[in-house]
């Protein structure tokens, strides 16, 4: 009981320090850049998409050799507890001023959104082998969820506080209340990720295997069922951040408050938290399948019918529909995940590819991500948009497309993904 506690305390903790800067840096990077460094929208869509390429060299290599046995750190705990402080340092540096100008300073940014993502993959990429180690099939899905909810609280606090800690702090200077803010964010995260590092058991280690790294990438990426569950959550991921930074254009220039900006996302990321239990209990009851592609189409729905009130209050209410719904997909796909994995393990006589299937995951939800984000500079950038004027109807029209359209699209693009993925389990099992 000691041992299960301890388990579920610390991967809660690694995961409230890892949300907090990844939605940190998800959420408010591109606004900071655009609208207080006052950055060319293309450089700054060029840079996010940059680095996601970089990210889909890199991952794979990093989740072969620490599914191989590879790694240097023997234990998974010790990625979080070692790599949380360069993650943290690299966050606080990413909203701070250049020490260069011109276009030193755009390499300068880059830079540091290479080693952010390096560090941020390192600890992405242990968390699903973490999971595996410290749970079996019948405790998997409540420690899941438990570190789901941990998470959701890290990135509430960040999507809601940000703006009104560099407010607060910042005392009308934007650009010294960023910075400020990501300091508070940055420590935070530093100190849950060590603890929950600590909290551990030291004894978990990772099995040397010989396979390959090409034979590894191609047992995955041949599995349809995994392929197509990597893919959903790419359209998962692009359609959340084009439902998030949408929203701060959306509020700021469609409706005339951008202080209602966070709020709107604070609810549903409320929302999400609240359907945990409910997923845990109805995970028990129905299918994996029904559950994540009725929760994509709910959550399409829900982005539609927010684009049909101007009232703010049937807003709110629409996002936390959307919060609840989108949460089963993105507590399940864990799960299905680590199964797939040790289905084809199983079934092929060699070891669980999670290490290798995490990083193919994450990279997809930084490419959606990524995606999202070019998309919405390109649109802002085709449309010649200024920072903090009066938009023209183009812009607030494009603007509305990319905060309810593009995410509706995104996300029933993502329910058909879910539901063929099992189909195809089920008729190669």
């Amino acid at each position: 009981m000691k041992k299960n506690l301890l388990s579920v305390s610390g991967l809660s903790a690694i995961d409230f320090g890892f949300a907090v800067v990844s939605i940190l840096v998800s959420s408010y990077l591109m606004y900071f850049c655009t609208d207080v460094l006052v950055m060319p929208v293309a450089v700054v869509g060029l840079i996010f998409l940059i680095v996601r390429i970089f990210d889909g060299v890199i991952d794979p290599i990093l989740g072969y050799l620490l599914d191989s046995g590879r790694m240097r750190l023997r234990k998974l705990n010790a990625f979080a507890g070692f790599f949380a402080l360069p993650l943290s340092a690299f966050t606080l540096l990413l909203f701070c001023s250049s020490p260069v100008g011109g276009v030193w300073a755009i390499f300068w940014r880059f830079g540091l959104y290479i080693c952010w993502s390096v560090c941020h993959s390192i600890i992405d990429i242990a968390q699903m082998p973490l999971l595996n180690s410290v749970t079996t099939d019948d405790n998997r899905q409540f420690f899941n969820t438990c570190k789901i909810s941990a998470s959701i609280i890290g990135a509430c606090a960040a999507s809601y506080f940000t703006l009104e800690l560099a407010g607060l702090l910042g005392k009308g200077n934007d650009n010294a209340g960023f910075a400020k803010a990501a300091l508070v964010f940055a420590a935070t995260s530093l100190a849950a990720m060590v603890l929950g590092a600590l909290c551990l058991n030291a004894d978990m280690r990772i099995p040397r295997r010989k396979e390959s790294f090409l034979k590894a990438f191609w047992s995955i990426l041949r599995e349809r069922s995994l392929t197509l569950l990597i893919l959903m959550f790419l359209f998962d991921r692009a359609a959340m951040a084009l439902k998030t930074q949408g929203a701060i254009y959306f509020f700021k220039y469609n409706i005339g408050r951008a202080n209602i900006a966070p709020t709107f996302i604070m609810v549903g990321v409320v929302g999400s938290f609240a359907a945990q239990p409910l997923i845990w209990l109805m995970a028990k009851y129905f299918k994996k399948k029904t559950l994540m592609t009725a929760g994509y189409i709910g959550s399409a729905a829900a982005v539609i019918a927010t684009g049909q009130f101007s009232g703010i209050t049937h807003m709110m209410v629409c996002n936390v529909i959307y919060g609840v719904a989108s949460a089963f997909p993105a507590n399940l796909i864990y799960v299905s995940i680590i199964e797939r994995a040790n289905e084809m393990a199983n079934r092929n006589g060699s070891g669980a590819e999670i290490g290798m299937s995490q990083a193919l995951l994450g990279i997809s939800g930084k490419v959606g991500e990524s995606l999202a984000s070019a998309c919405l500079a390109a649109i802002l950038g085709i449309l010649a948009y200024v920072p903090d004027v009066v938009q023209d109807e183009d812009v607030l029209l494009r603007i509305r497309a990319g905060f309810i359209g593009l995410p509706a699209a995104a996300l029933l693009f993502a329910a058909a993904a879910c539901f063929f993925s099992f189909v195809s389990n089920r008729v190669r099992v």
